[in-house]
């Protein structure tokens, strides 16, 4: 009889360590799930307006925010209009107060007739004495050998025409060409105009 005791002793203790084991299994908490709001993160991220760095292309941006190489190059502007080029000399003892700068061009000189083409006008120029005046423009239309003929008219000085011991004038010795190419006209120093210089008839 003693083996069977023995036997049905050992039996119980097996079965009680198994059932503590199972409930300390049970009792340990399950191990942490994947965290699934990651993704739905990510989307929210994108959804409210960040953004995610972007590699530095090292060229620059305009303003609208692409790159220069994108923006394209401007539009071709055309080839350059011939250009003339003039420059008048202020002598020192100028003195007044100028009121017009007409430069045009002429058949003849002295000057009987209305001028073959306006070159510029400008009102009110400010100028002083000794100064170099540099003037440009496009080259007109006309063709043909002309005269250059600038007047300086002066507050109280002539209308149309030079007036004597009041205006200033300046005129090409030679005939200047007119191609439709770019043309300087040089140099022509301003002086009192006189009755007797040769420019106005008038």
């Amino acid at each position: 009889m003693r083996p069977t005791f023995m036997t049905h002793a050992a039996l119980v203790l097996t079965l009680s360590l198994s059932l503590s084991a199972c409930a300390s299994t049970a009792s340990s908490p399950a191990p942490d799930a994947p965290d699934a709001a990651e993704p739905a993160d990510a989307a929210n991220a994108a959804d409210s307006g960040s953004t995610l760095p972007v590699a530095d292309s090292g060229l620059p941006t305009t303003d609208a925010g692409v790159t220069a190489a994108d923006a394209g190059t401007s539009a071709d502007a055309g080839p350059t209009q011939p250009q003339w080029t003039l420059r008048l000399t202020v002598p020192r003892d100028y003195s007044g107060t100028p009121r017009q700068l007409s430069v045009v061009l002429v058949n003849s000189l002295p000057v009987v007739t209305i001028p073959a083409a306006f070159l510029t006008t400008k009102d009110n120029p400010t100028v002083a004495a000794g100064q170099e005046i540099t003037l440009s423009g496009p080259v007109p239309t006309n063709r043909g050998p002309f005269k250059v003929l600038a007047v300086l008219y002066m507050q109280g000085g002539g209308q149309f025409t030079p007036k004597p011991g009041t205006d200033y004038d300046a005129a090409s010795s030679a005939n200047v060409t007119i191609t439709g190419s770019s043309v300087d006209f040089g140099t022509m120093p301003l002086a009192l105009h006189s009755a007797t210089d040769g420019h106005s008839a008038f």
